[in-house]
């Protein structure tokens, strides 16, 4: 079957490659997503000069790594995964006043990506109509 665009958004052999190790390893891929999704937010929220006192910042790591890690488990269990991080992320901002602790909001909308996929559309629209 030629393709719908000619051949030139072929996926390159390295991205096709990592694509099917995530299929055969998903909670790799899920810890590897929530790592990077970590790892952004303590970078832009910790380097920012109005960074709070070390007390905070404990918290906040404590805070982010819960919202990320939690998304090992989101294929399994996708509904308390998304509340877990919801409520994590929202203490997470609530403690620090940065523009980049906006980037921990990627572990919850993740996770709502997820319930919406594995879970019925009612109960999908209920549950993101309430996490939202």
């Amino acid at each position: 079957m030629p393709s719908p665009y000619g051949g030139c958004m072929q996926v390159p052999q390295a991205f096709s490659h990592l694509r099917r190790v995530a299929r055969s390893h998903p909670h790799v891929a899920d810890l590897s997503a929530g790592v990077v999704i970590f790892g952004l937010t303590l970078q832009l929220t910790m380097t920012d000069p109005a960074a709070q006192s070390s007390q905070v910042a404990a918290v906040a790591v404590l805070l982010a790594a819960v919202a990320c890690g939690a998304l090992v488990a989101r294929r399994n269990y996708p509904v308390p995964v998304l509340v877990v991080s919801v409520l994590a992320t929202e203490v997470y901002l609530a403690q620090v006043r940065s523009g980049g602790a906006m980037m921990l909001v990627l572990a919850p909308l993740v996770a709502l990506y997820t319930v919406a996929d594995l879970t019925g559309r009612r109960l999908g629209l209920l549950i993101g109509g309430l996490a939202v």
